[in-house]
C-alpha cells in the first residue's frame, strides 16, 4: 500500500499520464485491497486538499484521500486526520473529524458571506447614493418589495416614531450586513455573526407583503405566494447558518489566528449537521420544483420535475453526492445565465448572491455527504429508529 502512495505521489508531480503509467496504474491498484483501493480518478481528487489542509499541518495530519466507489465505508468517523472518503452509495458518516470540521466551516463561512457582502454593499452604495436613494426604498417598500405594513408601521411609527426612516433603516441594515460579509469571510466573530443571522433571516420571512386570500385578486402588484415559500432561499440559508453556529470560525479564520477562539469540536455528530445541510437545499429545490411558476417562487431552471426529483434524493439521504453534484451544476448554470456583460460587477455580484452559498452547501456535500440520520431506508428497515432520529437507524 506504501507502494502505491508513493507511486501517486509521483504521478501528482510528474503532469500528464502516459499510456504505460496509467496502465501500470490500474495494474497496481488493482492488486491492492478493496478497502485501500485507489482507482485512477483517486489521482485526479489527490490534490484536492493540498491548499485547505495546510491549516491541520500543525497537527501533523497527512493530506491523503481514499475513494472509493464501493464497499463498505465506517459509520463510525470520517476525516479523524485528514482522510476524506469519497463515495458514491453505502453508508453515510456518523461524524466527522476536527480537521474536517475546519474545512467544511471554512466553505460555507466563504459561501454565506459573500452573500452579504454584495448584498450589503449594493443596498448601502444606493442608500448614500442621493441619486438612487429613492429607488432603493421604493424597491422595498412597494406593495411588491420586502416591508409590509404591519413592519411599516412597526419600524417607521410606532416603536420608533419618526426617528427611523425607511432610508435609515436601509442604511443601518445594509451596513450591518457589509460589516458582517467581510467578518465571516475572514472569520472573525463567526459564531456571533452565525447566531444572528441565523434568527435574522426568518424576519425577512415575516416581513413580506403578501396577498393569499382566496378568488380575491390583489389590485396592486405584489407577492401572491406564501411568503414562505417566496422567501425559501432564505430559510435554506437559515440552516446554514446554525450549521456553522455549532462548527466554529473554520481554517484560516482570524478567530482562530489571532484570538484564539472559534474552535470547533474535536469530533462533530454529521448525522445531525449533514441533515440538517441536505435539508437546507434540498428544500429548495422541492420548491422551486412543485410550484415552477407561481408568483415569485424562485426556480433556478425551467425543468420542475428534475428540480423536485434532486430536491428529495438530497432529502432522502441516498445517493447524496450525486444529488449535490446535480444541484450545484444546476445553480452553477443558473448563476451563468443571471450574468450580464452589460451591467456592472456589484449588480451581478448581488444577481446571484444568494446562490453562492448553495454552492458551498453543495460542495460540503459532494465531499462529506449528508449523514445517516432520517434517510429513507430507514423508514422500513427500522421505522421507529428514524423517525426517532436514532443514527444507527441509517
Amino acid at each position: 500500500i506504501s507502494r502505491q502512495f508513493h507511486f501517486v505521489q509521483r504521478l501528482r508531480w510528474g503532469g500528464v499520464l502516459t499510456p504505460v503509467a496509467r496502465l501500470r496504474l490500474m495494474f497496481d491498484l488493482t492488486a491492492v485491497s478493496l478497502r485501500s483501493r485507489l482507482t485512477l480518478a483517486g489521482v485526479i481528487f489527490y490534490s484536492y486538499d493540498k491548499v485547505i489542509t495546510d491549516a491541520c499541518n500543525d497537527a501533523n495530519i497527512p493530506p491523503t484521500i481514499l475513494l472509493s466507489l464501493n464497499g463498505k465505508m465506517s459509520k463510525d468517523k470520517v476525516d479523524t486526520g485528514g482522510e476524506m472518503n469519497l463515495k458514491i452509495i453505502g453508508d453515510q458518516p456518523a461524524e466527522v473529524g476536527e480537521c474536517a470540521t475546519q474545512k467544511i466551516a471554512l466553505i460555507l463561512r466563504v459561501g454565506l458571506g459573500l452573500v452579504f457582502l454584495a448584498g450589503g454593499w449594493w443596498k448601502l452604495s444606493r442608500a448614500i447614493d442621493p441619486a438612487a436613494s429613492g429607488a432603493l426604498v421604493e424597491k422595498y417598500t412597494a406593495t411588491s418589495g420586502y416591508i409590509n405594513s404591519f413592519f411599516d408601521q412597526f419600524l417607521f411609527a410606532g416603536t420608533f416614531g419618526s426617528s427611523l426612516t425607511p432610508l435609515t433603516f436601509l442604511i443601518i441594515l445594509s451596513a450591518f450586513e457589509l460589516v458582517a460579509g467581510i467578518a465571516l469571510i475572514i472569520g472573525l466573530f463567526t459564531r456571533a455573526f452565525s447566531f444572528i443571522f441565523a434568527f435574522l433571516l426568518w424576519s425577512f420571512v415575516i416581513a413580506l407583503p403578501v396577498v393569499t386570500i382566496p378568488q380575491v385578486a390583489a389590485d396592486v402588484k405584489t407577492h401572491l405566494s406564501p411568503a414562505i415559500l417566496v422567501q425559501i432561499r432564505d430559510i435554506g440559508l437559515s440552516g446554514m447558518f446554525f450549521a456553522l453556529l455549532a462548527m466554529g470560525s473554520g481554517a484560516y479564520s482570524v478567530d482562530q489566528k489571532f484570538l484564539n477562539r472559534g474552535f470547533g469540536p474535536a469530533s462533530l455528530n454529521w448525522n445531525t449537521y449533514g441533515l440538517l445541510l441536505r435539508l437546507s437545499v434540498g428544500i429548495v429545490f422541492i420548491v422551486g420544483g412543485i410550484f415552477f411558476g407561481y408568483s415569485y417562487i424562485k426556480s433556478f431552471i425551467a425543468l420542475p420535475i428534475v428540480l423536485t426529483v434532486v430536491g428529495f434524493v438530497l432529502i432522502s439521504g441516498h445517493f447524496t453526492r450525486l444529488a449535490a453534484l446535480a444541484a450545484f451544476l444546476i445553480v452553477l448554470w443558473y448563476c451563468f445565465g443571471k450574468l450580464s456583460v452589460d451591467t456592472s460587477f456589484w449588480n451581478n455580484f448581488n444577481a446571484i448572491k444568494r446562490e453562492l452559498a448553495f454552492l458551498a452547501a453543495s460542495l460540503v456535500l459532494i465531499l462529506y455527504e449528508g449523514g445517516g440520520s432520517y434517510r429513507l431506508a430507514s423508514l422500513f428497515k427500522n421505522p421507529m429508529g428514524a423517525l426517532s432520529g436514532d443514527e444507527k437507524s441509517g
